[in-house]
C-alpha cells in the first residue's frame, strides 16, 4: 500500500456512504478471498481498508474470531489498514495498536484458516511490526518461521511474514529466509535480501552476490543494499564490480551501497550525490567528476575548491571514480 489519498479511495468512501456501503463491503471481502492471484488479491484488500476506515478498534477485536471466515479476514484487513495508516501519520502512536488486548494472538489464530486468512493475518501483522510495541512469543515467532520455511506457502504471506523478521531485527529466521532469496516472486527474493542487510548477514554474501544478476532490478537493488550494510571485504569487491554494471541505475545503487558502508554521514557520502545531500539521486561512476562539479561542490558545502578535490582524491583509494583533471583508474 502507499501513502496519499487517491481518487480510488475518495470513490470508495464516498459508495461506503451510501445505501450500497455493506454490499461493497461484502463484495471486496468475497473478491480478495476467491483471488488466486497474491498481487491481485492484495490489491482488493487494499480497497477493502478504505472502505472500512470510519469502523472501530472495538468492532473488530471481537470478528477476529468470528467462525464467519469472511468477517474475520475482514477485521484482519481492517487492522492492516489501521496499522499502516498508523505507521505514516503517526508511528510514535503506534504502540497503542500493537498491544491491544486480544489483537495480536486474534490475527495468529488466522494462520491456521485459509490461504486468503492468513495473508490478511500476516500483512495486519506485517505493518503492526513497523510500529513499537510488538511483542511476539517464541511460539508465535517458531509459527512465522515455519511460514517461511514451508515451500507450499503463498507468496504473499512469506513476503509479510519476512518482513515482520525483518521489522524485528530478529535474526532467528535467517536460516528460512535464506532458503526464500531463490524464491519464484521477484518480491520475496527483494525482501529477503533486504532481510539480510538489516541483519547483517555476512554468511549469505555469495547468495546476494547471485542476485546481482537477477533480472528485476528490484531484486538486484535489494542485493545491492543488503550488501552494503554488511559491508565486508568480500561484499565490498562484489559492489566495486557493480560499477561498472551495463545499467546506470545498478551503477547508481553500487555507489550507494558503497557511500554508505564506507563514509555514511561524512561529507565524502554527499560528494557522491548530485546535490551533495547525502540522498540521492548518486552519481553514475562512469562519468567522470569535472571542474564543474566539483565547484558546485564547493560553493555547496562551504569548501575551497582545492578541499573538495582532495577529498575526492582520497575517495578514489576505496571507490574508483572518473577524475576530469587526473587519468582514469584502471
Amino acid at each position: 500500500m502507499g501513502g496519499g489519498r487517491s481518487d480510488l479511495d475518495m470513490a470508495v468512501g464516498e459508495t461506503v456512504k451510501s445505501q450500497w456501503g455493506d454490499v461493497l463491503k461484502i463484495a471486496l471481502v468475497e473478491a480478495f478471498c476467491k483471488q488466486v492471484m497474491p498481487l491481485r488479491r492484495g490489491k482488493v484488500g487494499g480497497v477493502y481498508g478504505v472502505a472500512v476506515r470510519d469502523e472501530s478498534i472495538a468492532q473488530n477485536i471481537g470478528r477476529l474470531l468470528s467462525v464467519n471466515e469472511a468477517e474475520a479476514i475482514g477485521a484482519a484487513l481492517f487492522f492492516m489498514d489501521k496499522a499502516f495508516r498508523r505507521f505514516n501519520d503517526a508511528p510514535q502512536l503506534g504502540q497503542e495498536l500493537a498491544i491491544e488486548p486480544g489483537l495480536v494472538s486474534g490475527l495468529l489464530a488466522l494462520l491456521d484458516r485459509s490461504i486468503p486468512a492468513a495473508h490478511a493475518a500476516t500483512w495486519a501483522l506485517g505493518w503492526l511490526a513497523r510500529l513499537p510495541g510488538l511483542v511476539l512469543t517464541d511460539a508465535e515467532r517458531a509459527k512465522l518461521i515455519s511460514l517461511i520455511g514451508e515451500p507450499t506457502s503463498d507468496s504473499e504471506v512469506v513476503f509479510w511474514c519476512i518482513s515482520i523478521f525483518r521489522s524485528l531485527q530478529d535474526a532467528r529466521a535467517i536460516d528460512p529466509i535464506k532458503g526464500r532469496l531463490r524464491d519464484k516472486s521477484a518480491r520475496v527474493r527483494a525482501k529477503a535480501a533486504e532481510a539480510m542487510g538489516v541483519f547483517r548477514a555476512s554468511k549469505v554474501v555469495v547468495e546476494l552476490g547471485e542476485q546481482l544478476t537477477d533480472a528485476e532490478l528490484e531484486v538486484r537493488a535489494a542485493a545491492t543494499r543488503a550488501l552494503g550494510q554488511i559491508g565486508d571485504a568480500a561484499a565490498v569487491e562484489l559492489l566495486l564490480r557493480m560499477l561498472r554494471h551495463p545499467s546506470h541505475t545498478d551503477r547508481q545503487n553500487a555507489l550507494r551501497a558503497l557511500a554508505i558502508a564506507f563514509f555514511e554521514g561524512q561529507i565524502e557520502q554527499k560528494l557522491l550525490t548530485r546535490e551533495f545531500n547525502a540522498v540521492g539521486p548518486y552519481l553514475d561512476p562512469e562519468k567522470p567528476i569535472d571542474d564543474a562539479q566539483v565547484a558546485r561542490a564547493a560553493k555547496k558545502l562551504d569548501l575551497s575548491i582545492d578541499e573538495i578535490r582532495r577529498r575526492y582524491e582520497e575517495i578514489t583509494h576505496r571507490i574508483p571514480l572518473r577524475l576530469s583533471w587526473r587519468a582514469s583508474p584502471a
